[in-house]
């Protein structure tokens, strides 16, 4: 399991988090939370990658983009623009995978990646690929970004009248990916415009489609209802081992509470 964090401080989301192998021969999820050390104003970060089973070296670009994004936020003063700034860590998480790839030329790697930057009562948020971010309140899940996916461009050209939406849905290339870092393609990149005001009580969840494409809306609202940070994280761990999936993906979450 990669997880990677520092304490948080007061006036700062509440957080947890879990990461299992589930059903494959290695772990290619990370994870990490880092807080303002000695700044209080410079927030909260909070980044989930899924690396790319399909490719050689996607456990090693999850864990590089992680690592970069926490490292920089740590070293670098705040930006007064968060979403200014997330466009900067993404940079640097995408610089450090081609890093890698081209001193290993011939090799193949890649990952996604969800972050989620808390600063001032607010979320401003940045993702490439099919990892996820949802936003519950008041007994709601709002899902806050959009998947990288087939399903999309097959959805569109449903929409469009140029196929049948049930023959789309059972795409079987529909949970591609269209982008993820490590792609020699352009980045589709989605971002928050401007950020996300948060209310006392709200819970914000960042997962690898480990945990988003097993558990339904009702599922994850259930999980995290009610409970604490840990007792959350526990219980969306414990309702996706319990789907007992033939191979099951790698499903890795950070649950915060503001």
């Amino acid at each position: 399991m990669r997880v990677f964090w520092s304490p948080v401080r007061e006036r700062t989301p509440v957080w947890s988090s879990f990461s299992c192998q589930g059903d494959r021969p290695s772990q290619q999820d990370s994870l990490g939370v880092t807080g303002p050390g000695g700044e209080k104003e410079k927030g909260v970060l909070a980044v989930v990658a899924d690396g790319m089973g399909g490719l050689a070296h996607g456990g090693e670009l999850s864990r590089l983009t992680v690592e970069a994004l926490l490292c920089h936020f740590e070293e670098t003063p705040p930006a007064g623009d968060p979403v200014t700034e997330l466009w900067d860590l993404c940079a640097k998480g995408v610089r450090q995978a081609q890093q890698f790839l081209h001193s290993n030329p011939g090799e193949t790697g890649g990952t996604t990646l969800v972050a989620a930057l808390f600063r001032d009562r607010t979320l401003s948020f940045l993702s490439v690929g099919d990892s996820r971010l949802c936003l519950i309140r008041s007994g709601g899940l709002l899902w806050l970004n959009r998947p990288h996916s087939y399903l999309v461009q097959l959805g569109q050209a449903a929409a469009g009248g140029r196929m049948p939406i049930v023959e789309a849905l059972r795409d079987p290339q529909s949970h591609a990916l269209t982008s993820f870092v490590g792609s020699d393609e352009p980045l589709l990149v989605d971002f928050s415009p401007e950020a996300v005001r948060l209310l006392p009580g709200d819970q914000v969840l960042l997962m690898s489609d480990g945990v988003s494409q097993t558990l339904t809306e009702e599922e994850i609202i259930s999980a995290v209802k009610g409970r604490g940070p840990k007792a959350a994280a526990r219980e969306l761990e414990r309702a996706v081992a319990e789907k007992k999936r033939p191979q099951q993906d790698n499903y890795s979450a950070v649950v915060l509470f503001c």
